[in-house]
C-alpha cells in the first residue's frame, strides 16, 4: 500500500477512486469508476449489485482489472485478476456502513439501467429512504 500512502501524502482528491475494466458478454470491454472499499491481505473490495451491468459480467466473466490514476503525482497503478464475491457477512457489513442515501439507491437497484424520467428515481429514491427510516436495518 505504498502507492496508496503516497497519494495521501500528496494529498490526492478521493485517492480510493478507480476505473474497473470487466468484459462484456460480447467479449467487449467495460469500465466504470468505482470506490476502492479496502485492501488486504485476501484482496481488493469494491461494491456491485448482482443485477447491475457489472454485476452479471463478472457473473459471466470473473477478469477484471482496476487502475488507478493520480495527475497530479503522474502516477498511475494497475491491477488485473479474478473477481470473487464477498461473504454475505462482509457484503452486509458493507451495506450497512454506507451513508442512508447511498444505501437508499442500492436499494432502488436501477444500476446501470436507463432514467427515463427524473421524478422516478425521485419518487424511488424518497420510498427507499422511508424504509429505511422505518427498518434501519434493511
Amino acid at each position: 500500500m505504498k502507492w496508496y500512502q503516497e497519494a495521501l501524502e500528496h494529498g490526492i482528491h478521493e485517492p480510493h477512486s478507480m476505473t474497473l475494466s470487466t468484459v462484456g458478454v460480447d467479449g467487449t470491454p467495460d469500465a466504470r469508476i468505482l470506490i476502492l472499499k479496502d485492501v488486504d491481505a485476501a484482496g481488493w473490495y469494491f461494491a456491485s449489485s448482482a443485477n447491475s451491468m457489472k454485476g452479471i459480467q463478472l457473473n459471466n466473466n470473473p477478469g477484471v482489472a482496476l487502475t488507478f490514476y493520480w495527475s497530479m503525482i503522474g502516477k498511475q497503478v494497475r491491477i488485473r485478476g479474478t473477481a470473487t464475491p464477498m461473504d454475505r457477512e462482509r457484503s452486509a457489513e458493507d451495506f450497512l456502513n454506507r451513508g442512508p442515501v447511498a444505501r437508499a439507491i442500492a436499494l432502488i437497484d436501477k444500476q446501470s439501467s436507463i432514467l427515463e424520467q427524473q421524478h422516478d428515481f425521485h419518487a424511488a429514491l424518497t420510498e427507499q429512504l422511508d424504509r429505511l427510516r422505518r427498518d434501519p436495518a434493511v
